[in-house]
């Protein structure tokens, strides 16, 4: 078969290409010949995601984010291209991309990828495509240091509460806060005595009744115009989530006379578990059913092998109370040379001081679990204008 050779830059190395008549292979060799168990092969699969991509995305990435399922269902699936790099035969990478004007968008998110195979992909991206004058990840996790051979800007976009989880639900329990122990025990023991049906059940994937995770997002909702907010769950939206957990989904309900009267609902890809919807019926608040509800459900996660789960990026405080840690995951954008870099600084300083005026106003929120001046100065403010807004919505005696 005829070849022609060209070279790409890793984050190591410079490695010769040789390109097969297939334009879609790439084969990386250093300069000494390896052997077939240590040839790293770069494929692209135009507007295509093969079959047996699904559960490789699955294993490397562990998020919901970086599923073909997800993408499908949401309708994000059209145009989609995917690149696949084996070592020794071995799946070691696998990214989904769509081409937008010149830029290329992968479509992995909210997980972590290794910057040495940022570096691949960027190298065969810049390769193959002349025209892509740069390269975008959107929502990764910290990872391991690694150099990008190209101009790189990467910029914070989303708060993530990630909790690691011991291999018992009596040691994740003891770890808890002595308020939280306090909480969970006590409710628990309560609503127990008090209403003798109460059920905890969970149930996965196609086990799952749809009529479950509405009844949950009904209690979310009602929840939400109690506090004046606007609920995100829409029909169509629940619609989806139950297709999504028909595939990954990890649904808990506590009934009380067979109605359920708090939930959770979370999505598992491999050992991580993403809860999307954690609610409770408020007329069960003396029991503290959302806080039983949320151990109950951590405590069926470590039961099913899970040992990280992902809160999402709110700042509610109970995510903490239950061992959350907050992560800053970022925005990756990779140029092919630095005039492009420098083409957008314009539109990144923008792009740079809106999240960041986020992650300040994040920090804010949080102040009262950090024990510095700074965050005693700003408590102290926040409550003063918690305080006046309280004040201003009293109605007045006269009134």
């Amino acid at each position: 078969m005829p070849q022609t050779s060209n070279s790409v830059t890793s984050a190591t190395q410079v490695f010769p290409i040789h390109r097969s008549a297939r334009s879609a292979n790439l084969t990386y060799l250093p300069s000494e010949h390896l052997s077939a168990a240590e040839e790293v092969v770069a494929t692209f699969f135009d507007l295509e995601v093969p079959d047996f991509l699904g559960p490789e995305l699955e294993r490397l990435y562990q998020s919901i984010y970086s599923t073909a399922s997800r993408l499908e269902i949401y309708g994000q699936d059209k145009d989609v291209n995917s690149y696949v790099v084996r070592k020794g035969g071995q799946i070691i990478s696998a990214l989904l991309f769509r081409l937008e004007g010149r830029q290329v968008v992968v479509l992995n998110q909210q997980t972590s990828i290794d910057p040495h195979e940022i570096a691949r992909f960027s190298s065969a991206v810049f390769l193959r495509y002349k025209d892509v004058q740069l390269i975008s990840f959107w929502g990764l996790l910290p990872t391991q240091p690694g150099s990008i051979p190209y101009p790189t800007r990467r910029n914070y976009c989303l708060p993530e509460v990630v909790v690691t989880l011991p291999e018992s639900a009596d040691t994740y329990l003891s770890s808890l806060g002595k308020s939280t122990r306090r909480s969970i025990r006590s409710g628990l023991k309560k609503v127990q005595a008090t209403f003798p049906s109460f059920r905890a059940e969970a149930n996965v994937n196609g086990a799952i009744g749809p009529s479950d995770i509405f009844e949950i997002i009904q209690l979310n909702n009602a929840r939400m115009v109690v506090k004046a907010k606007v609920s995100y769950n829409s029909d169509e939206e629940t619609r989806r989530l139950v297709r999504l957990a028909n595939d990954y989904g990890l649904v808990l309900t506590l009934k009380i006379d067979g109605r359920i009267c708090a939930g959770a609902v979370g999505y598992r890809v491999g050992s991580t578990c993403h809860f999307h919807t954690l609610a409770h019926d408020p007329q069960f608040d003396e029991f503290k059913l959302g806080t039983v509800c949320c151990y109950l459900m951590m405590s069926e996660c470590i039961a099913r092998g899970v040992n990280r789960v992902c809160f999402g990026g709110s700042s509610h405080r109970y995510k903490f109370d239950f061992r959350g840690n907050l992560l800053h995951l970022d925005q990756w954008t990779i140029y092919r040379h630095i005039g492009q870099y420098l083409l957008y600084i314009p539109s990144a300083l923008r792009t740079s001081l809106f999240t960041y005026l986020a992650k300040a106003k994040l920090w804010m929120l949080l102040a009262d679990r950090r024990d510095d001046f700074a965050s005693r100065v700003v408590t102290r403010i926040i409550a003063r204008l918690r305080q006046i807004r309280h004040q201003e919505n009293v109605p007045s005696a006269e009134e």
